[in-house]
């Protein structure tokens, strides 16, 4: 089942153009997110969870794994809710 909470989306308009209109395809789409208190999504610990499992077995599989650039040149999504690189280029 999917819900969709229209009193839990964003309506800033220097954000999203048309923000009263469910676009599943709008981009860019930066209020994505697990949210929090009565908005949490109930997914958030799976994924968590996974990406732990994830993060473990590629740090043993590739130990000498690290930062190909240095951590200022790292590259960021810009404008969005959620603070998060847009890449993290690596080198083993």
């Amino acid at each position: 089942m999917v819900l969709l909470s229209p009193g839990a989306v964003n309506f800033d308009p220097a954000a999203f153009s048309d923000a009263e209109t469910f676009d599943p395809d709008r981009s860019p789409n930066p209020h994505l997110g697990f949210g929090y208190g009565h908005h949490h999504c109930p997914g958030a610990h799976l994924v968590h969870r996974q990406s732990d499992t994830a993060f473990r077995v590629l740090l043993d599989r590739l130990p000498g794994i690290r930062l190909a650039v240095p951590v200022a040149e790292v590259p960021w999504h810009p404008n969005r809710m959620a603070i998060m690189p847009a890449g993290i280029p690596v080198t083993w």
